[in-house]
This record gives C-alpha cells, structure tokens and sequence, in this order.
C-alpha cells in the first residue's frame, strides 16, 4: 500500500475532529496503484487533495486518507494485506493503546514508532512550504488568495494553530535560529467555549457536540456584535475624546456572561426594547416580569442560575438583534482565536527579525476567514507583512510523521 505510512490521532484525541488523518508515501507506482486500490475498496476511507499536487519529497508519491476514529482498527485490519509492502508507521498526537496494539499485531515486520505530534506538525509544513501550491498569499478584499513562492523570502515564522498556538521560525541559510512559542488558545478552547455556550443557552436543536470543522463554517454566517461587548455596550456610548468609537471591541464574547433573562433586545426596526422575562412574558419597559435582577449582576451569579428550557427557546418576531445565534457565538470566539494567534505571530516575528509569516489551521482554510484576519495581521504589523497561509494543513502533522522519522534515522 505504501512503503511508509504517517498517522495523525491528535484532532480525534482533542475532541477538534472525530477523524484520524493519514498521510501514504508511495515510491514506487505498485505502491500507488495499492493505496488507490485501497482507498476504492472501503467506503470510509476518504481520499483528499486532488492529484496530490503538494508536498512532494524527491521521487515519493503522496496519499492523503481520513478515516473516522470509531473505524481506526478496522482500517488497520484491512491495510494488514499490504504489509508485505508498509517499512514503517509513525504515529503522532496521543495514539490509542488498542490501535497501537493493533498495528503492532497486523505489522510485525514494520517499524512502528511514535513522534511528538509538535515536531510532526512543523516538519510537515516545511514541506507542504516547499512545494509548489502549498502556500497561497491572502490580498484584497474580499480576500483572493493566490500561490506563493516561500522559497524567495528570507526565512520565515509558522504559526501553526492546533489544540493550542505553536510558533516557530524556520531558519534561513544566514541563520540558526529555531525556537517554538506557545499560546494556550486554539482550537480546544473554541470547541469546549462554543459548546458550552450553545449547551447553556439552548442554541443547538441537539445535544451533538459540534466539531471545529463546523464551527468555523458557522462562523462565516454570523456576527459577534450580540456576543462580544462593545464600547457602547460598557460605557452607554462612544469615547471620541479618547479615540474609541462606540463599534471598538471591549471585550470579546463579554456579553454571554449574561443570563437570558437580562439580554438586550432590540428589534432589527429599532422599535422599543424588548426583554424575555423568566416568566416567558415579553415586556416592554426594560425590566423582566419574572426578575428584578439588575442588568449588572456579577457573571458569577448569571452562571449560577438555572435556565428554562421556555426562555431561551420562545420564538420572537422580528428576531432580535441582541440574541445571539448559534452562528453569532461562532464567530465571536473564532475572532478571538484570530486576535490572539495573528497578535503573538508578528510580535515574535518581529522580534526576531522575520517578516514572513505563515499560517495555518482549520480557520485558514477558509477564504472569508481569512479576510477577517488579513486586518488584524496588517494592524499588528503596520502594514509591513504579507499575509500567507499554508492549506490542507489537517495533512501536516501526518506527513511530518512520514518524512521526519526517515530524517532522524539518515
């Protein structure tokens, strides 16, 4: 099937997606024709990157698979066929102890090793970097990403974004430089908020969780004016006198620490305020029925108080602007993680010298929000870095795992 096999588990084992992503290597056009044979045969199995345009290493082929984490095993027991053909599996992101112990019993001739998934994750982008089409630049408004050529800049900044936010410089020949930072916000903390938010308010129709794939496509379609906390919203209007305008971003999704009970809810038609009591009655003279809690109630106290079922879920007409959506939460918190990453990104390139930075991340791969990260990277940077971002970066990790155990070994 392949001669060497890279397996990413890290989005399964962060609850980020509930799919294990596999990179093949294929030298030889037997190992192709069997993981294209492979991949024909089992329905689960799912093929990405069209023609395998990206990453290539000299005469290696590439295959990119995902396979649902519930049918890891099961695609082991059906690779097993191949494995007069599989030197190797490298495992990276907190593998399973029954898939371990299922590659160790179908591959007995195979050398399976595990990785740090962080040094999988960077390795492979060098790759992906280094290939034609890896890396597009973002320009314009609305965003129009187009190929880069990475190998004409001076070294370069990845700023990877996973469970949490790594970032590393990739030296140039006129340095040694090769430091990691860190950053705890990513994409755990956007899940568990946004499913906690969502859970807490009655948002969701079900009680699936919602995974980062779909968050960020939520994200697109929503606003964060009725989740983050405005100028406007803490000081009851603009401070021209010090430069802010009542639109300047306070504090971000600063307003869900608010019970139901106390939301804002001003019709779209700027008509009178609107409140949903406790009581499930609407009234219109900016006070609950069923509450004479104040609207500055301590956030500790919201937290604590239960919320009925008939509240959040009472249907109003015309809908509210200020109750957030499901979507409104997305792109609130998706914000966040984009202030965030693009912030500690420039800062630590600049501090460095460096002034290439790559991104990438599931939030990447999408153009819109790409464009509402192109602002921020010119803010930080006072307009002197070009935005890149590095696609199929679910792949990442899983090729560094290929690559990077046959560069320790040589």
């Amino acid at each position: 099937m392949g001669n060497v096999i890279g397996v990413d588990c890290s989005y399964a084992s962060k609850n980020l997606i509930d799919r294990i992503f596999i990179t093949v290597g294929c030298d030889s056009d037997e190992e192709c024709r069997h993981a294209d044979e492979f991949v024909a045969r089992n329905s689960f199995v799912s093929l990405h990157i069209a023609d395998n345009k990206v990453a290539r290493s000299d005469s290696r082929e590439y295959r990119f698979l995902s396979v649902p984490a519930t049918h890891a095993d099961a695609t082991a027991h059906l690779a097993s066929r191949y494995r007069r053909n599989i030197r190797r599996v490298t495992i990276c992101g907190n593998v399973s102890a029954s898939l371990l112990h299922t590659l160790e019993s179908l591959f007995p001739d195979a050398i399976i090793t595990e990785r740090e998934h962080e040094a999988c994750l960077h390795f492979g982008a060098s790759l992906f970097v280094s290939s034609p089409g890896g890396v597009v630049a973002v320009n314009g408004d609305p965003p129009s990403p187009k190929p880069f050529d990475i190998t004409a800049t001076n070294g370069h900044m990845h700023a990877a974004v996973h469970s949490g936010a790594s970032y590393k410089i990739i030296p140039s020949k006129d340095s040694h430089k090769n430091h990691v930072w860190h950053s705890v916000i990513g994409f755990s903390a956007v899940t568990h908020l946004y499913n906690m938010f969502i859970s807490r308010y009655g948002l969701s129709e079900n009680s699936v969780r919602t995974e980062m794939t779909e968050i960020a496509e939520l994200a697109v379609h929503g606003t964060s004016n009725s989740c983050d906390m405005l100028v406007r919203n803490a000081y009851g209007g603009g401070c021209a006198d010090i430069g802010l305008s009542g639109d300047t971003l306070a504090a971000s999704f600063g307003m869900l620490h608010k019970d139901p009970s106390l939301w804002e809810c001003a019709n779209e038609d700027g008509s009178e305020c609107m409140h949903v009591g406790s009581d499930g009655d609407e009234t219109d003279d900016g006070q609950s029925n069923g509450s004479g809690v104040r609207a500055d109630t301590a956030p500790s106290e919201c937290c604590a108080l239960p919320v009925a079922s008939e509240v959040t879920n009472k249907p109003l007409s015309p809908y509210p602007r200020h109750v957030p959506k499901k979507e409104d939460v997305a792109h609130s918190l998706v914000k966040m993680l984009i202030i965030s990453v693009t912030n500690h990104a420039i800062l630590h390139a600049q501090l460095n010298g460096i002034d290439t930075v790559i991104f990438s991340g599931i939030i990447f791969e999408n153009d819109s929000l790409c464009g509402l990260a192109k602002p921020y990277v010119d803010r930080w940077s006072k307009g002197s870095m070009e935005m890149l971002v590095c696609r199929n970066s679910t792949f990442l990790a899983s090729t560094g795992a290929v690559e990077l155990s046959d560069a320790l070994d040589s």
